[in-house]
């Protein structure tokens, strides 16, 4: 079941784009939302195989995986901030209500992300020696 009308289908079809063929010169605007997309498609990839049987010797590792692009969406994310921000502040440089909102918003997902990126990284620390004394058992 696909999250908010994302099926892999339509987001496979919005990669297929000019842009994606691109190389030297290419849109940095195209380039980062393609990106974007996919973080998504991948995202999707995860939740499918998380249910699937055997998976379970790289539970550990994908939870390392998981704490690094945590990590790397919360920088992600922060340096999109100023930016998100800036699109909506006044024309004279005046402290805009919107962005103030904006950048306070985009500091609640960097902390929020940043709590996963920790939470992914305990149990990666706590289910890898565990994986490790069932391999050893077998």
């Amino acid at each position: 079941m696909a999250a908010r009308g994302y099926t892999r289908e339509r987001v496979a079809m919005s990669l297929v784009r000019p842009s994606r063929q691109g190389g030297r010169g290419r849109d940095p605007a195209h380039a980062l939302y393609d990106h974007a997309c996919d973080l998504l498609v991948a995202a999707q990839g995860l939740r499918t195989m998380a249910g699937a049987d055997r998976t379970a010797p790289a539970v550990a590792a994908t939870f390392g995986c998981l704490e690094a692009a945590l990590e790397a969406q919360a920088d992600a994310v922060a340096a999109l901030s100023r930016q998100a921000a800036d699109l909506v502040a006044t024309a004279d440089g005046e402290a805009d209500p919107a962005a103030v909102r904006i950048a306070a918003q985009c500091e609640d997902v960097v902390r929020l992300l940043r709590l996963a990126q920790s939470g992914a990284g305990g149990i990666r620390e706590r289910v890898g020696p565990a994986l490790a004394e069932l391999g050893a058992m077998r």
